[in-house]
């Protein structure tokens, strides 16, 4: 890490009033390195918390840390944050582990370390990024210029992390990203998935996601620019989401119930505007999973090593 910022960081915790009482009890709580900032609020919005932790931060610069995520070493190593534009942003390279800190999967969706404004839209649109709060670090002006995080519609961070980083993204004239991971993703059977998707409430989700990042004026430029209507941007989104949905619900960290499949399938077949055509081709996604379940374990490492090598 850049050792010029060693001593500038803050930490802000933000909790409700309902669980204020078990962070008192922390080995933590008493350090002069955290700050402990309670809403007086039994239930508090992701956005609100997150609003607020930044209105209490004095710092240049802002990163957001879910509570069940960690950064690693690499973390802001060989950037000279405090002498970046405030119009750069710094993308974390994620990696996914079990409950005990395994890796079992990593993201290697942009390579380089240096992205102009352009490329790094060229990336959001080919869903290159991983839709997570944790995913940028990004200056206090720039986060001036898009708007303060919000919630609409079904009340989960899909909604907060796709609507920024479309934002952030358009706002941004470039992207510094790490030569290693530097975020860990911590996925367990007590997250499960968001549930957005029973009944037809899934589309007008998407509806309010998409008229959000359209509102934006650059973005809407970059969109228009790349062949995307609302209603193309619309149907590529949902789309993305079923096939996320459906990877979640096959991996053992998330769930172990064929009922839970079977469930989002009928849902999805029923409500989800995706298109006749994809819906048709998406057994083809469906059949992928279970043909990866067929293969033997010592084939699937192989499988890896190529892919990543």
């Amino acid at each position: 890490m850049n050792h010029s910022l060693t001593d500038s960081f803050e930490i802000i915790v933000s909790v409700n009033n309902n669980s204020f009482g078990e962070f008192t009890k922390s080995k933590y709580f008493n350090t002069e390195l955290i700050q402990w900032k309670c809403l007086h609020q039994e239930v508090v919005s992701m956005s609100d918390s997150i609003n607020s932790a930044i209105k209490f931060s004095t710092c240049d610069w802002l990163f957001i840390l879910s509570d069940d995520d960690c950064i690693n070493k690499y973390f802001l190593k060989d950037i000279d944050l405090p002498n970046m534009c405030p119009y750069s942003l710094y993308a974390t390279k994620i990696n996914f582990i079990d409950e005990n800190g395994r890796v079992f999967r990593e993201n290697k969706g942009y390579p380089r370390k240096v992205y102009n404004g352009e490329e790094t839209l060229d990336l959001f649109f080919l869903n290159k990024f991983h839709n997570h709060i944790s995913l940028l670090v990004f200056s206090r002006k720039l986060l001036d210029a898009v708007g303060p995080f919000e919630i609409q519609g079904y009340p989960n961070g899909y909604y907060m992390d796709v609507v920024f980083h479309g934002k952030a993204f358009a706002a941004c004239n470039c992207v510094y990203t790490s030569n290693n991971t530097n975020f860990s993703r911590r996925e367990s059977s007590i997250q499960a998935s968001a549930k957005f998707y029973f009944g037809e409430e899934v589309n007008d989700y998407f509806e309010i996601i998409v008229n959000n990042l359209f509102s934006n004026e650059k973005f809407n430029r970059a969109a228009i620019k790349r062949g995307f209507s609302k209603k193309k941007y619309y149907k590529k989104l949902i789309q993305e989401r079923f096939q996320s949905e459906w990877s979640k619900l096959n991996r053992l960290a998330y769930n172990t119930s064929n009922y839970k499949k079977l469930e989002f399938l009928y849902k999805y077949l029923s409500y989800w505007k995706t298109g006749k055509i994809f819906k048709v081709f998406s057994f083809l996604h469906l059949l992928k999973f279970y043909i990866k379940l067929l293969l033997p374990q010592r084939l699937k490492n192989k499988i890896k090593l190529l892919l990543y090598n």
